[in-house]
């Protein structure tokens, strides 16, 4: 007999799930705070780097979590 594979989910899939659990509108919070924290960010030359990516790829994640979550209410 053949087993059927699940295919298992990946980090950044089971992080969507999370977030897309939170009320739309916190997630737009979560992602105007998170913007604002990165923006603040001091120190070596590589966490500054990772902090302007984060500046970035965070928000629009929570955004598309929001978008998510909204769909699903509806």
């Amino acid at each position: 007999m053949r087993r059927s594979r699940q295919r298992r989910a990946s980090l950044l899939e089971n992080l969507l799930e999370l977030a897309s659990r939170l009320p739309w509108w916190l997630s737009v919070a979560g992602a105007i705070g998170a913007f604002f924290a990165l923006r603040a960010v001091e120190g070596p030359p590589v966490l500054r780097t990772a902090a302007r990516f984060g500046q970035v790829i965070v928000p629009l994640f929570l955004l598309a979590a929001a978008g998510v979550s909204l769909i699903r209410r509806r």
